[in-house]
C-alpha cells in the first residue's frame, strides 16, 4: 500500500505525489504507526539558540518511542506517541546538550521549546542563482542526478515529505562515507516498524548548479531500492532553497528561499 505526501513551504516547494512502501518509511523519522491508537498524541517542537536563532539539524531523541533530526527551520514532529511520561534530549554540534522530562497527553497537540547554548555554526541558505534541473520519472516518483562530495553521482528520488537526506550503504561507501560502530544511529519509527540509520553529514551535495555543504543524512540499507537509485533528498538538503517542480515540462527549479 502506498502513501501520499504534500510539501507545506519554508522553501520545500508545494508538490504532492503517490510514493511506494519503501519511501514512505523514510518520510518521517517520527512516523507514526497506524496500529496505534485514539490516546496517541502528537509532540512538535522547536529548537532554537539563546539568541533565538532557530537550529537546524539537531538529533531530538524521544526516549522508548524514536528520534528525528529538526528541519532547516529548527523544527521538529513525532506523531502516534503513546500518552504518557519521557524524557526528550537535543544535541547539536557546537551547542549544549539539552535533556528534560516531557509528559505527553494523549489525543491532543503537545508543545515543547528547546534551547540549546553554545555558538555551533547555523546552516546557510542558498543564495546562488536560480537552477533548472531536469527530472526523471520512476512510476510517481521524480529522481534527479545530484553529485555528492564532488566525486560520486548517481540518481536520488526528490521528497520533500522528508526530513533527512537518505544515502544507501552501497552508495555510503562508494562515495567514501565511513560509518563504524562510533557512529550515532538513529530510531526511524515508520508503519513497518522501527529501523536503524547511521546518522552522518554529507559535505557537500551539488544538483545541477546548486550546492548545499555539510548535509544532515542518515546510513541505512535499502535493500528495495532500484540499483541506479543512490537514495533520497529529504529537507536537510531542500529546505536550503526555494523548490518548485514543473512534472508537466520535466524539471526542477531550486533558488533562493
Amino acid at each position: 500500500m502506498g502513501c501520499c505526501s504534500e510539501a507545506t513551504g519554508d522553501g520545500s516547494g508545494r508538490v504532492k505525489r503517490l510514493l511506494g512502501p519503501l519511501v514512505c518509511l523514510l518520510l518521517s523519522a517520527a512516523a507514526a504507526s497506524s496500529a496505534e491508537g485514539q490516546t496517541a498524541g502528537l509532540v512538535v517542537g522547536e529548537v532554537v539558540s539563546v539568541a533565538r536563532e532557530r537550529i537546524p539539524g539537531a538529533a531530538v531523541t524521544l526516549e522508548g518511542f524514536g528520534s528525528t533530526v529538526t528541519d532547516p527551520v529548527g523544527r521538529f514532529r513525532f506523531s502516534g506517541v503513546p500518552a504518557g511520561s519521557y524524557r526528550i534530549e537535543v544535541t547539536r554540534e557546537g551547542f549544549s546538550t539539552e535533556s528534560r522530562h516531557l509528559f505527553v497527553a494523549g489525543g491532543r497537540r503537545n508543545e515543547v521549546l528547546i534551547t540549546l547554548s553554545g555558538s555551533g555554526p547555523l546552516i546557510p541558505s542558498y543564495e546562488g542563482e536560480e537552477v533548472v534541473i531536469p527530472i526523471e520519472r520512476m512510476g510517481a516518483a521524480i529522481l534527479v542526478r545530484a553529485l555528492v562530495n564532488d566525486q560520486f553521482s548517481a540518481a536520488f528520488i526528490v521528497d520533500t515529505g522528508a526530513t533527512l537526506t537518505a544515502i544507501s550503504r552501497e552508495a555510503a561507501e562508494a562515495i567514501g562515507i565511513r560509518v563504524d560502530a562510533d557512529t550515532p544511529t538513529i530510531s526511524l519509527r515508520t508503519a513497518g516498524g522501527i529501523v536503524q540509520g547511521m546518522l552522518v553529514q554529507v559535505e557537500a551535495i551539488r544538483v545541477g548548479g546548486a550546492e548545499a555543504r555539510e548535509v544532515r543524512a542518515v546510513v541505512l540499507d535499502m535493500p528495495h531500492f532500484p540499483r541506479n537509485v543512490a537514495g533520497l533528498l529529504g529537507l536537510s538538503f531542500l529546505g536550503r532553497f526555494k523548490v518548485s517542480i514543473d512534472v508537466e515540462n520535466g524539471q526542477m527549479v531550486l533558488g533562493r528561499p
